[in-house]
């Protein structure tokens, strides 16, 4: 059996944290009896290494700020004939074409895209799922949405044929960790400071405080879990500011829901008071959760109590196993 050969898209920290599990074997899965990884890109640099290049030394090369210390640099990204699987890990563009335009070779050569960037499929979601169509080549997309939590994949394998009826999520911690210290009397700008130190928070952070990282999410869980083919721009959102106020016995939550109704789907990212009778008012202020109702049971609720680059990665090498 033939390797499946694969590259990485953005290194950084949810690419950094797929080595380290790869490396350390974390999910109890021979890697490398399926898979070689022949190169990486990074925001400085793009290596090939059609040998393989193993975790350990594109890691350390990363760690040292010298990616090209692992493989050969080149000046382009890999022709689709020469990998099988694409990973992309990097830092969402505004408007996600250019990374539709790549997922668009590889998708049409009917090689397979796994990916944790969400601007793409918010911004251009009938576009590469009829590249997907077409070509017949599988994108996996679990961690663009609620990180390392379960989602897309659960439905598919637990909740195959019922039909979701509504959803409603926490899926950016940042913005929720900064109301929740805003609320017991904290600031704004220390608590942003709080999440970068922990490193659930970009350093530039304003996809989350305006809304948009939510808004993404949005998009994709609609698209994803009720059938439409939306766009971000169909989308209006909210953010949150320094001069939110609080109201005694709620907490204030930027939830995203998608609700159908009749023929109707509606969606929202935006903030809302969180009673005290709701599953989401006893989080606690790193927690992701969200809340599913498929026809015909009772609604599901999965919550965790922390997700960040770690878990996130974890999600992107679940879709990677997917494909061995």
């Amino acid at each position: 059996m033939s390797k499946k050969r694969i590259f990485i898209l953005g290194v950084g920290a949810v690419g950094k944290n797929l080595l380290l599990n790869i490396k350390n074997n974390t999910m109890n899965f021979n890697f490398d009896e399926h898979f070689r990884i022949i190169g990486a890109a990074d925001s400085r640099s793009i290596i090939l290494g059609e040998e393989g290049i193993s975790p350990e030394n594109l890691l350390s090369a990363k760690m040292e700020g010298a990616l090209e210390n692992a493989g050969s640099k080149t000046a382009r990204l890999p022709n689709p004939d020469e990998v099988d699987i694409l990973i992309d890990a990097s830092t969402a563009s505004k408007d996600g074409l250019r990374e539709t335009n790549i997922y668009k070779d590889f998708l049409l050569a009917g090689k397979s895209v796994v990916t944790s960037n969400k601007s793409p499929l918010a911004n251009f979601w009938p576009e590469v799922m009829n590249f997907s169509k077409e070509g017949k080549g599988n994108i996996l997309y679990e961690s663009t949405v609620c990180g390392g939590l379960p989602l897309f994949n659960m439905v598919r394998s637990s909740l195959h044929g019922m039909k979701i009826m509504q959803f409603s999520g926490i899926v950016n911690l940042t913005t929720n960790y900064i109301l929740e210290i805003m609320r017991r009397g904290g600031r704004m700008d220390e608590a942003i400071q709080d999440a970068i130190r922990e490193g659930f928070a970009e350093t530039d952070y304003s996809d989350d405080v305006t809304g948009l990282d939510s808004a993404r999410k949005s998009i994709i869980i609609s698209n994803s879990l009720f059938g439409t083919e939306f766009r971000l721009r169909n989308l209006k959102y909210e953010g949150i500011t320094s001069s939110i106020e609080f109201e005694n016995g709620s907490r204030k939550m930027l939830l995203s829901t998608v609700t159908r109704r009749d023929d109707e789907i509606i969606v929202e990212s935006r903030i809302r008071n969180v009673n005290k009778n709701e599953n989401f008012y006893n989080l606690g202020p790193k927690s992701m959760a969200y809340e599913l109702k498929p026809s015909g049971r009772s609604a599901i609720f999965v919550s965790e109590d922390f997700d960040g680059p770690v878990e996130t990665s974890l999600g992107v090498l679940s879709d990677i196993i997917a494909l061995a």
